[in-house]
């Protein structure tokens, strides 16, 4: 990690039990300049992992999928690239996915259904591509960003039967008939 001035750490009088666990790590816009170590995993109680408007490189490590309790995982706007971990998929629990902003690509797997309890999904502004996996069955799902990315298909049809998405979607630059399809809600 790379220390900097202009960053926003904040000290605290609370002492924290050898034994009582950390169940959040918020780091958002403190000009961090580093990767995610493989050793976040090890936080076994983490809730929440807040590492959104830094300067991190490097891939997304495959080990954040053994990360069970995580609820929100934020790593939106930063230099990720690579692709989108299958790893993450195992996070059933997990309640908000950010992953826009960055420099990722490929495909989405496939099995990103298995994340039940999704509530936002964004992953706007990268580049993954080829066709977006099936996601009607993620029924809390109330907020989807997918616009600016080379996804190659059509807006799916099963999309617009999600009913819960009412809150907010971003479907720009999708595919539609020779031109493109922007929506927004």
């Amino acid at each position: 990690v790379t220390p900097s001035s202009d960053n926003n750490f904040k000290t605290t009088s609370q002492s924290y039990d050898d034994n009582e666990p950390i169940t959040a790590l918020i780091l958002r816009s403190n000009n961090i300049e580093a990767t995610i170590p493989d050793e976040f995993s090890g936080f076994s109680e983490l809730l929440t992992l807040d590492l959104s408007g830094n300067n991190i490189t490097g891939s997304i490590p495959p080990a954040l999928g053994s990360m069970k309790k995580l609820r929100d995982l934020l790593l939106q706007q930063n230099s990720l690239v690579g692709t989108f971990p299958e790893e993450l998929t195992r996070l059933t629990g997990l309640h908000q996915l950010h992953l826009g902003e960055n420099k990722l690509g490929g495909q989405i797997p496939e099995i990103i259904d298995r994340m039940k309890n999704l509530r936002a999904l964004a992953l706007s502004s990268n580049s993954f591509e080829g066709p977006f996996p099936r996601i009607e069955t993620l029924n809390l799902l109330m907020k989807i960003h997918l616009d600016d990315n080379q996804f190659n298909e059509t807006v799916p049809s099963w999309l617009y039967g999600m009913t819960d998405l009412s809150t907010y979607y971003s479907i720009s630059q999708f595919p539609l008939d020779g031109g493109y399809c922007t929506l927004h809600s």
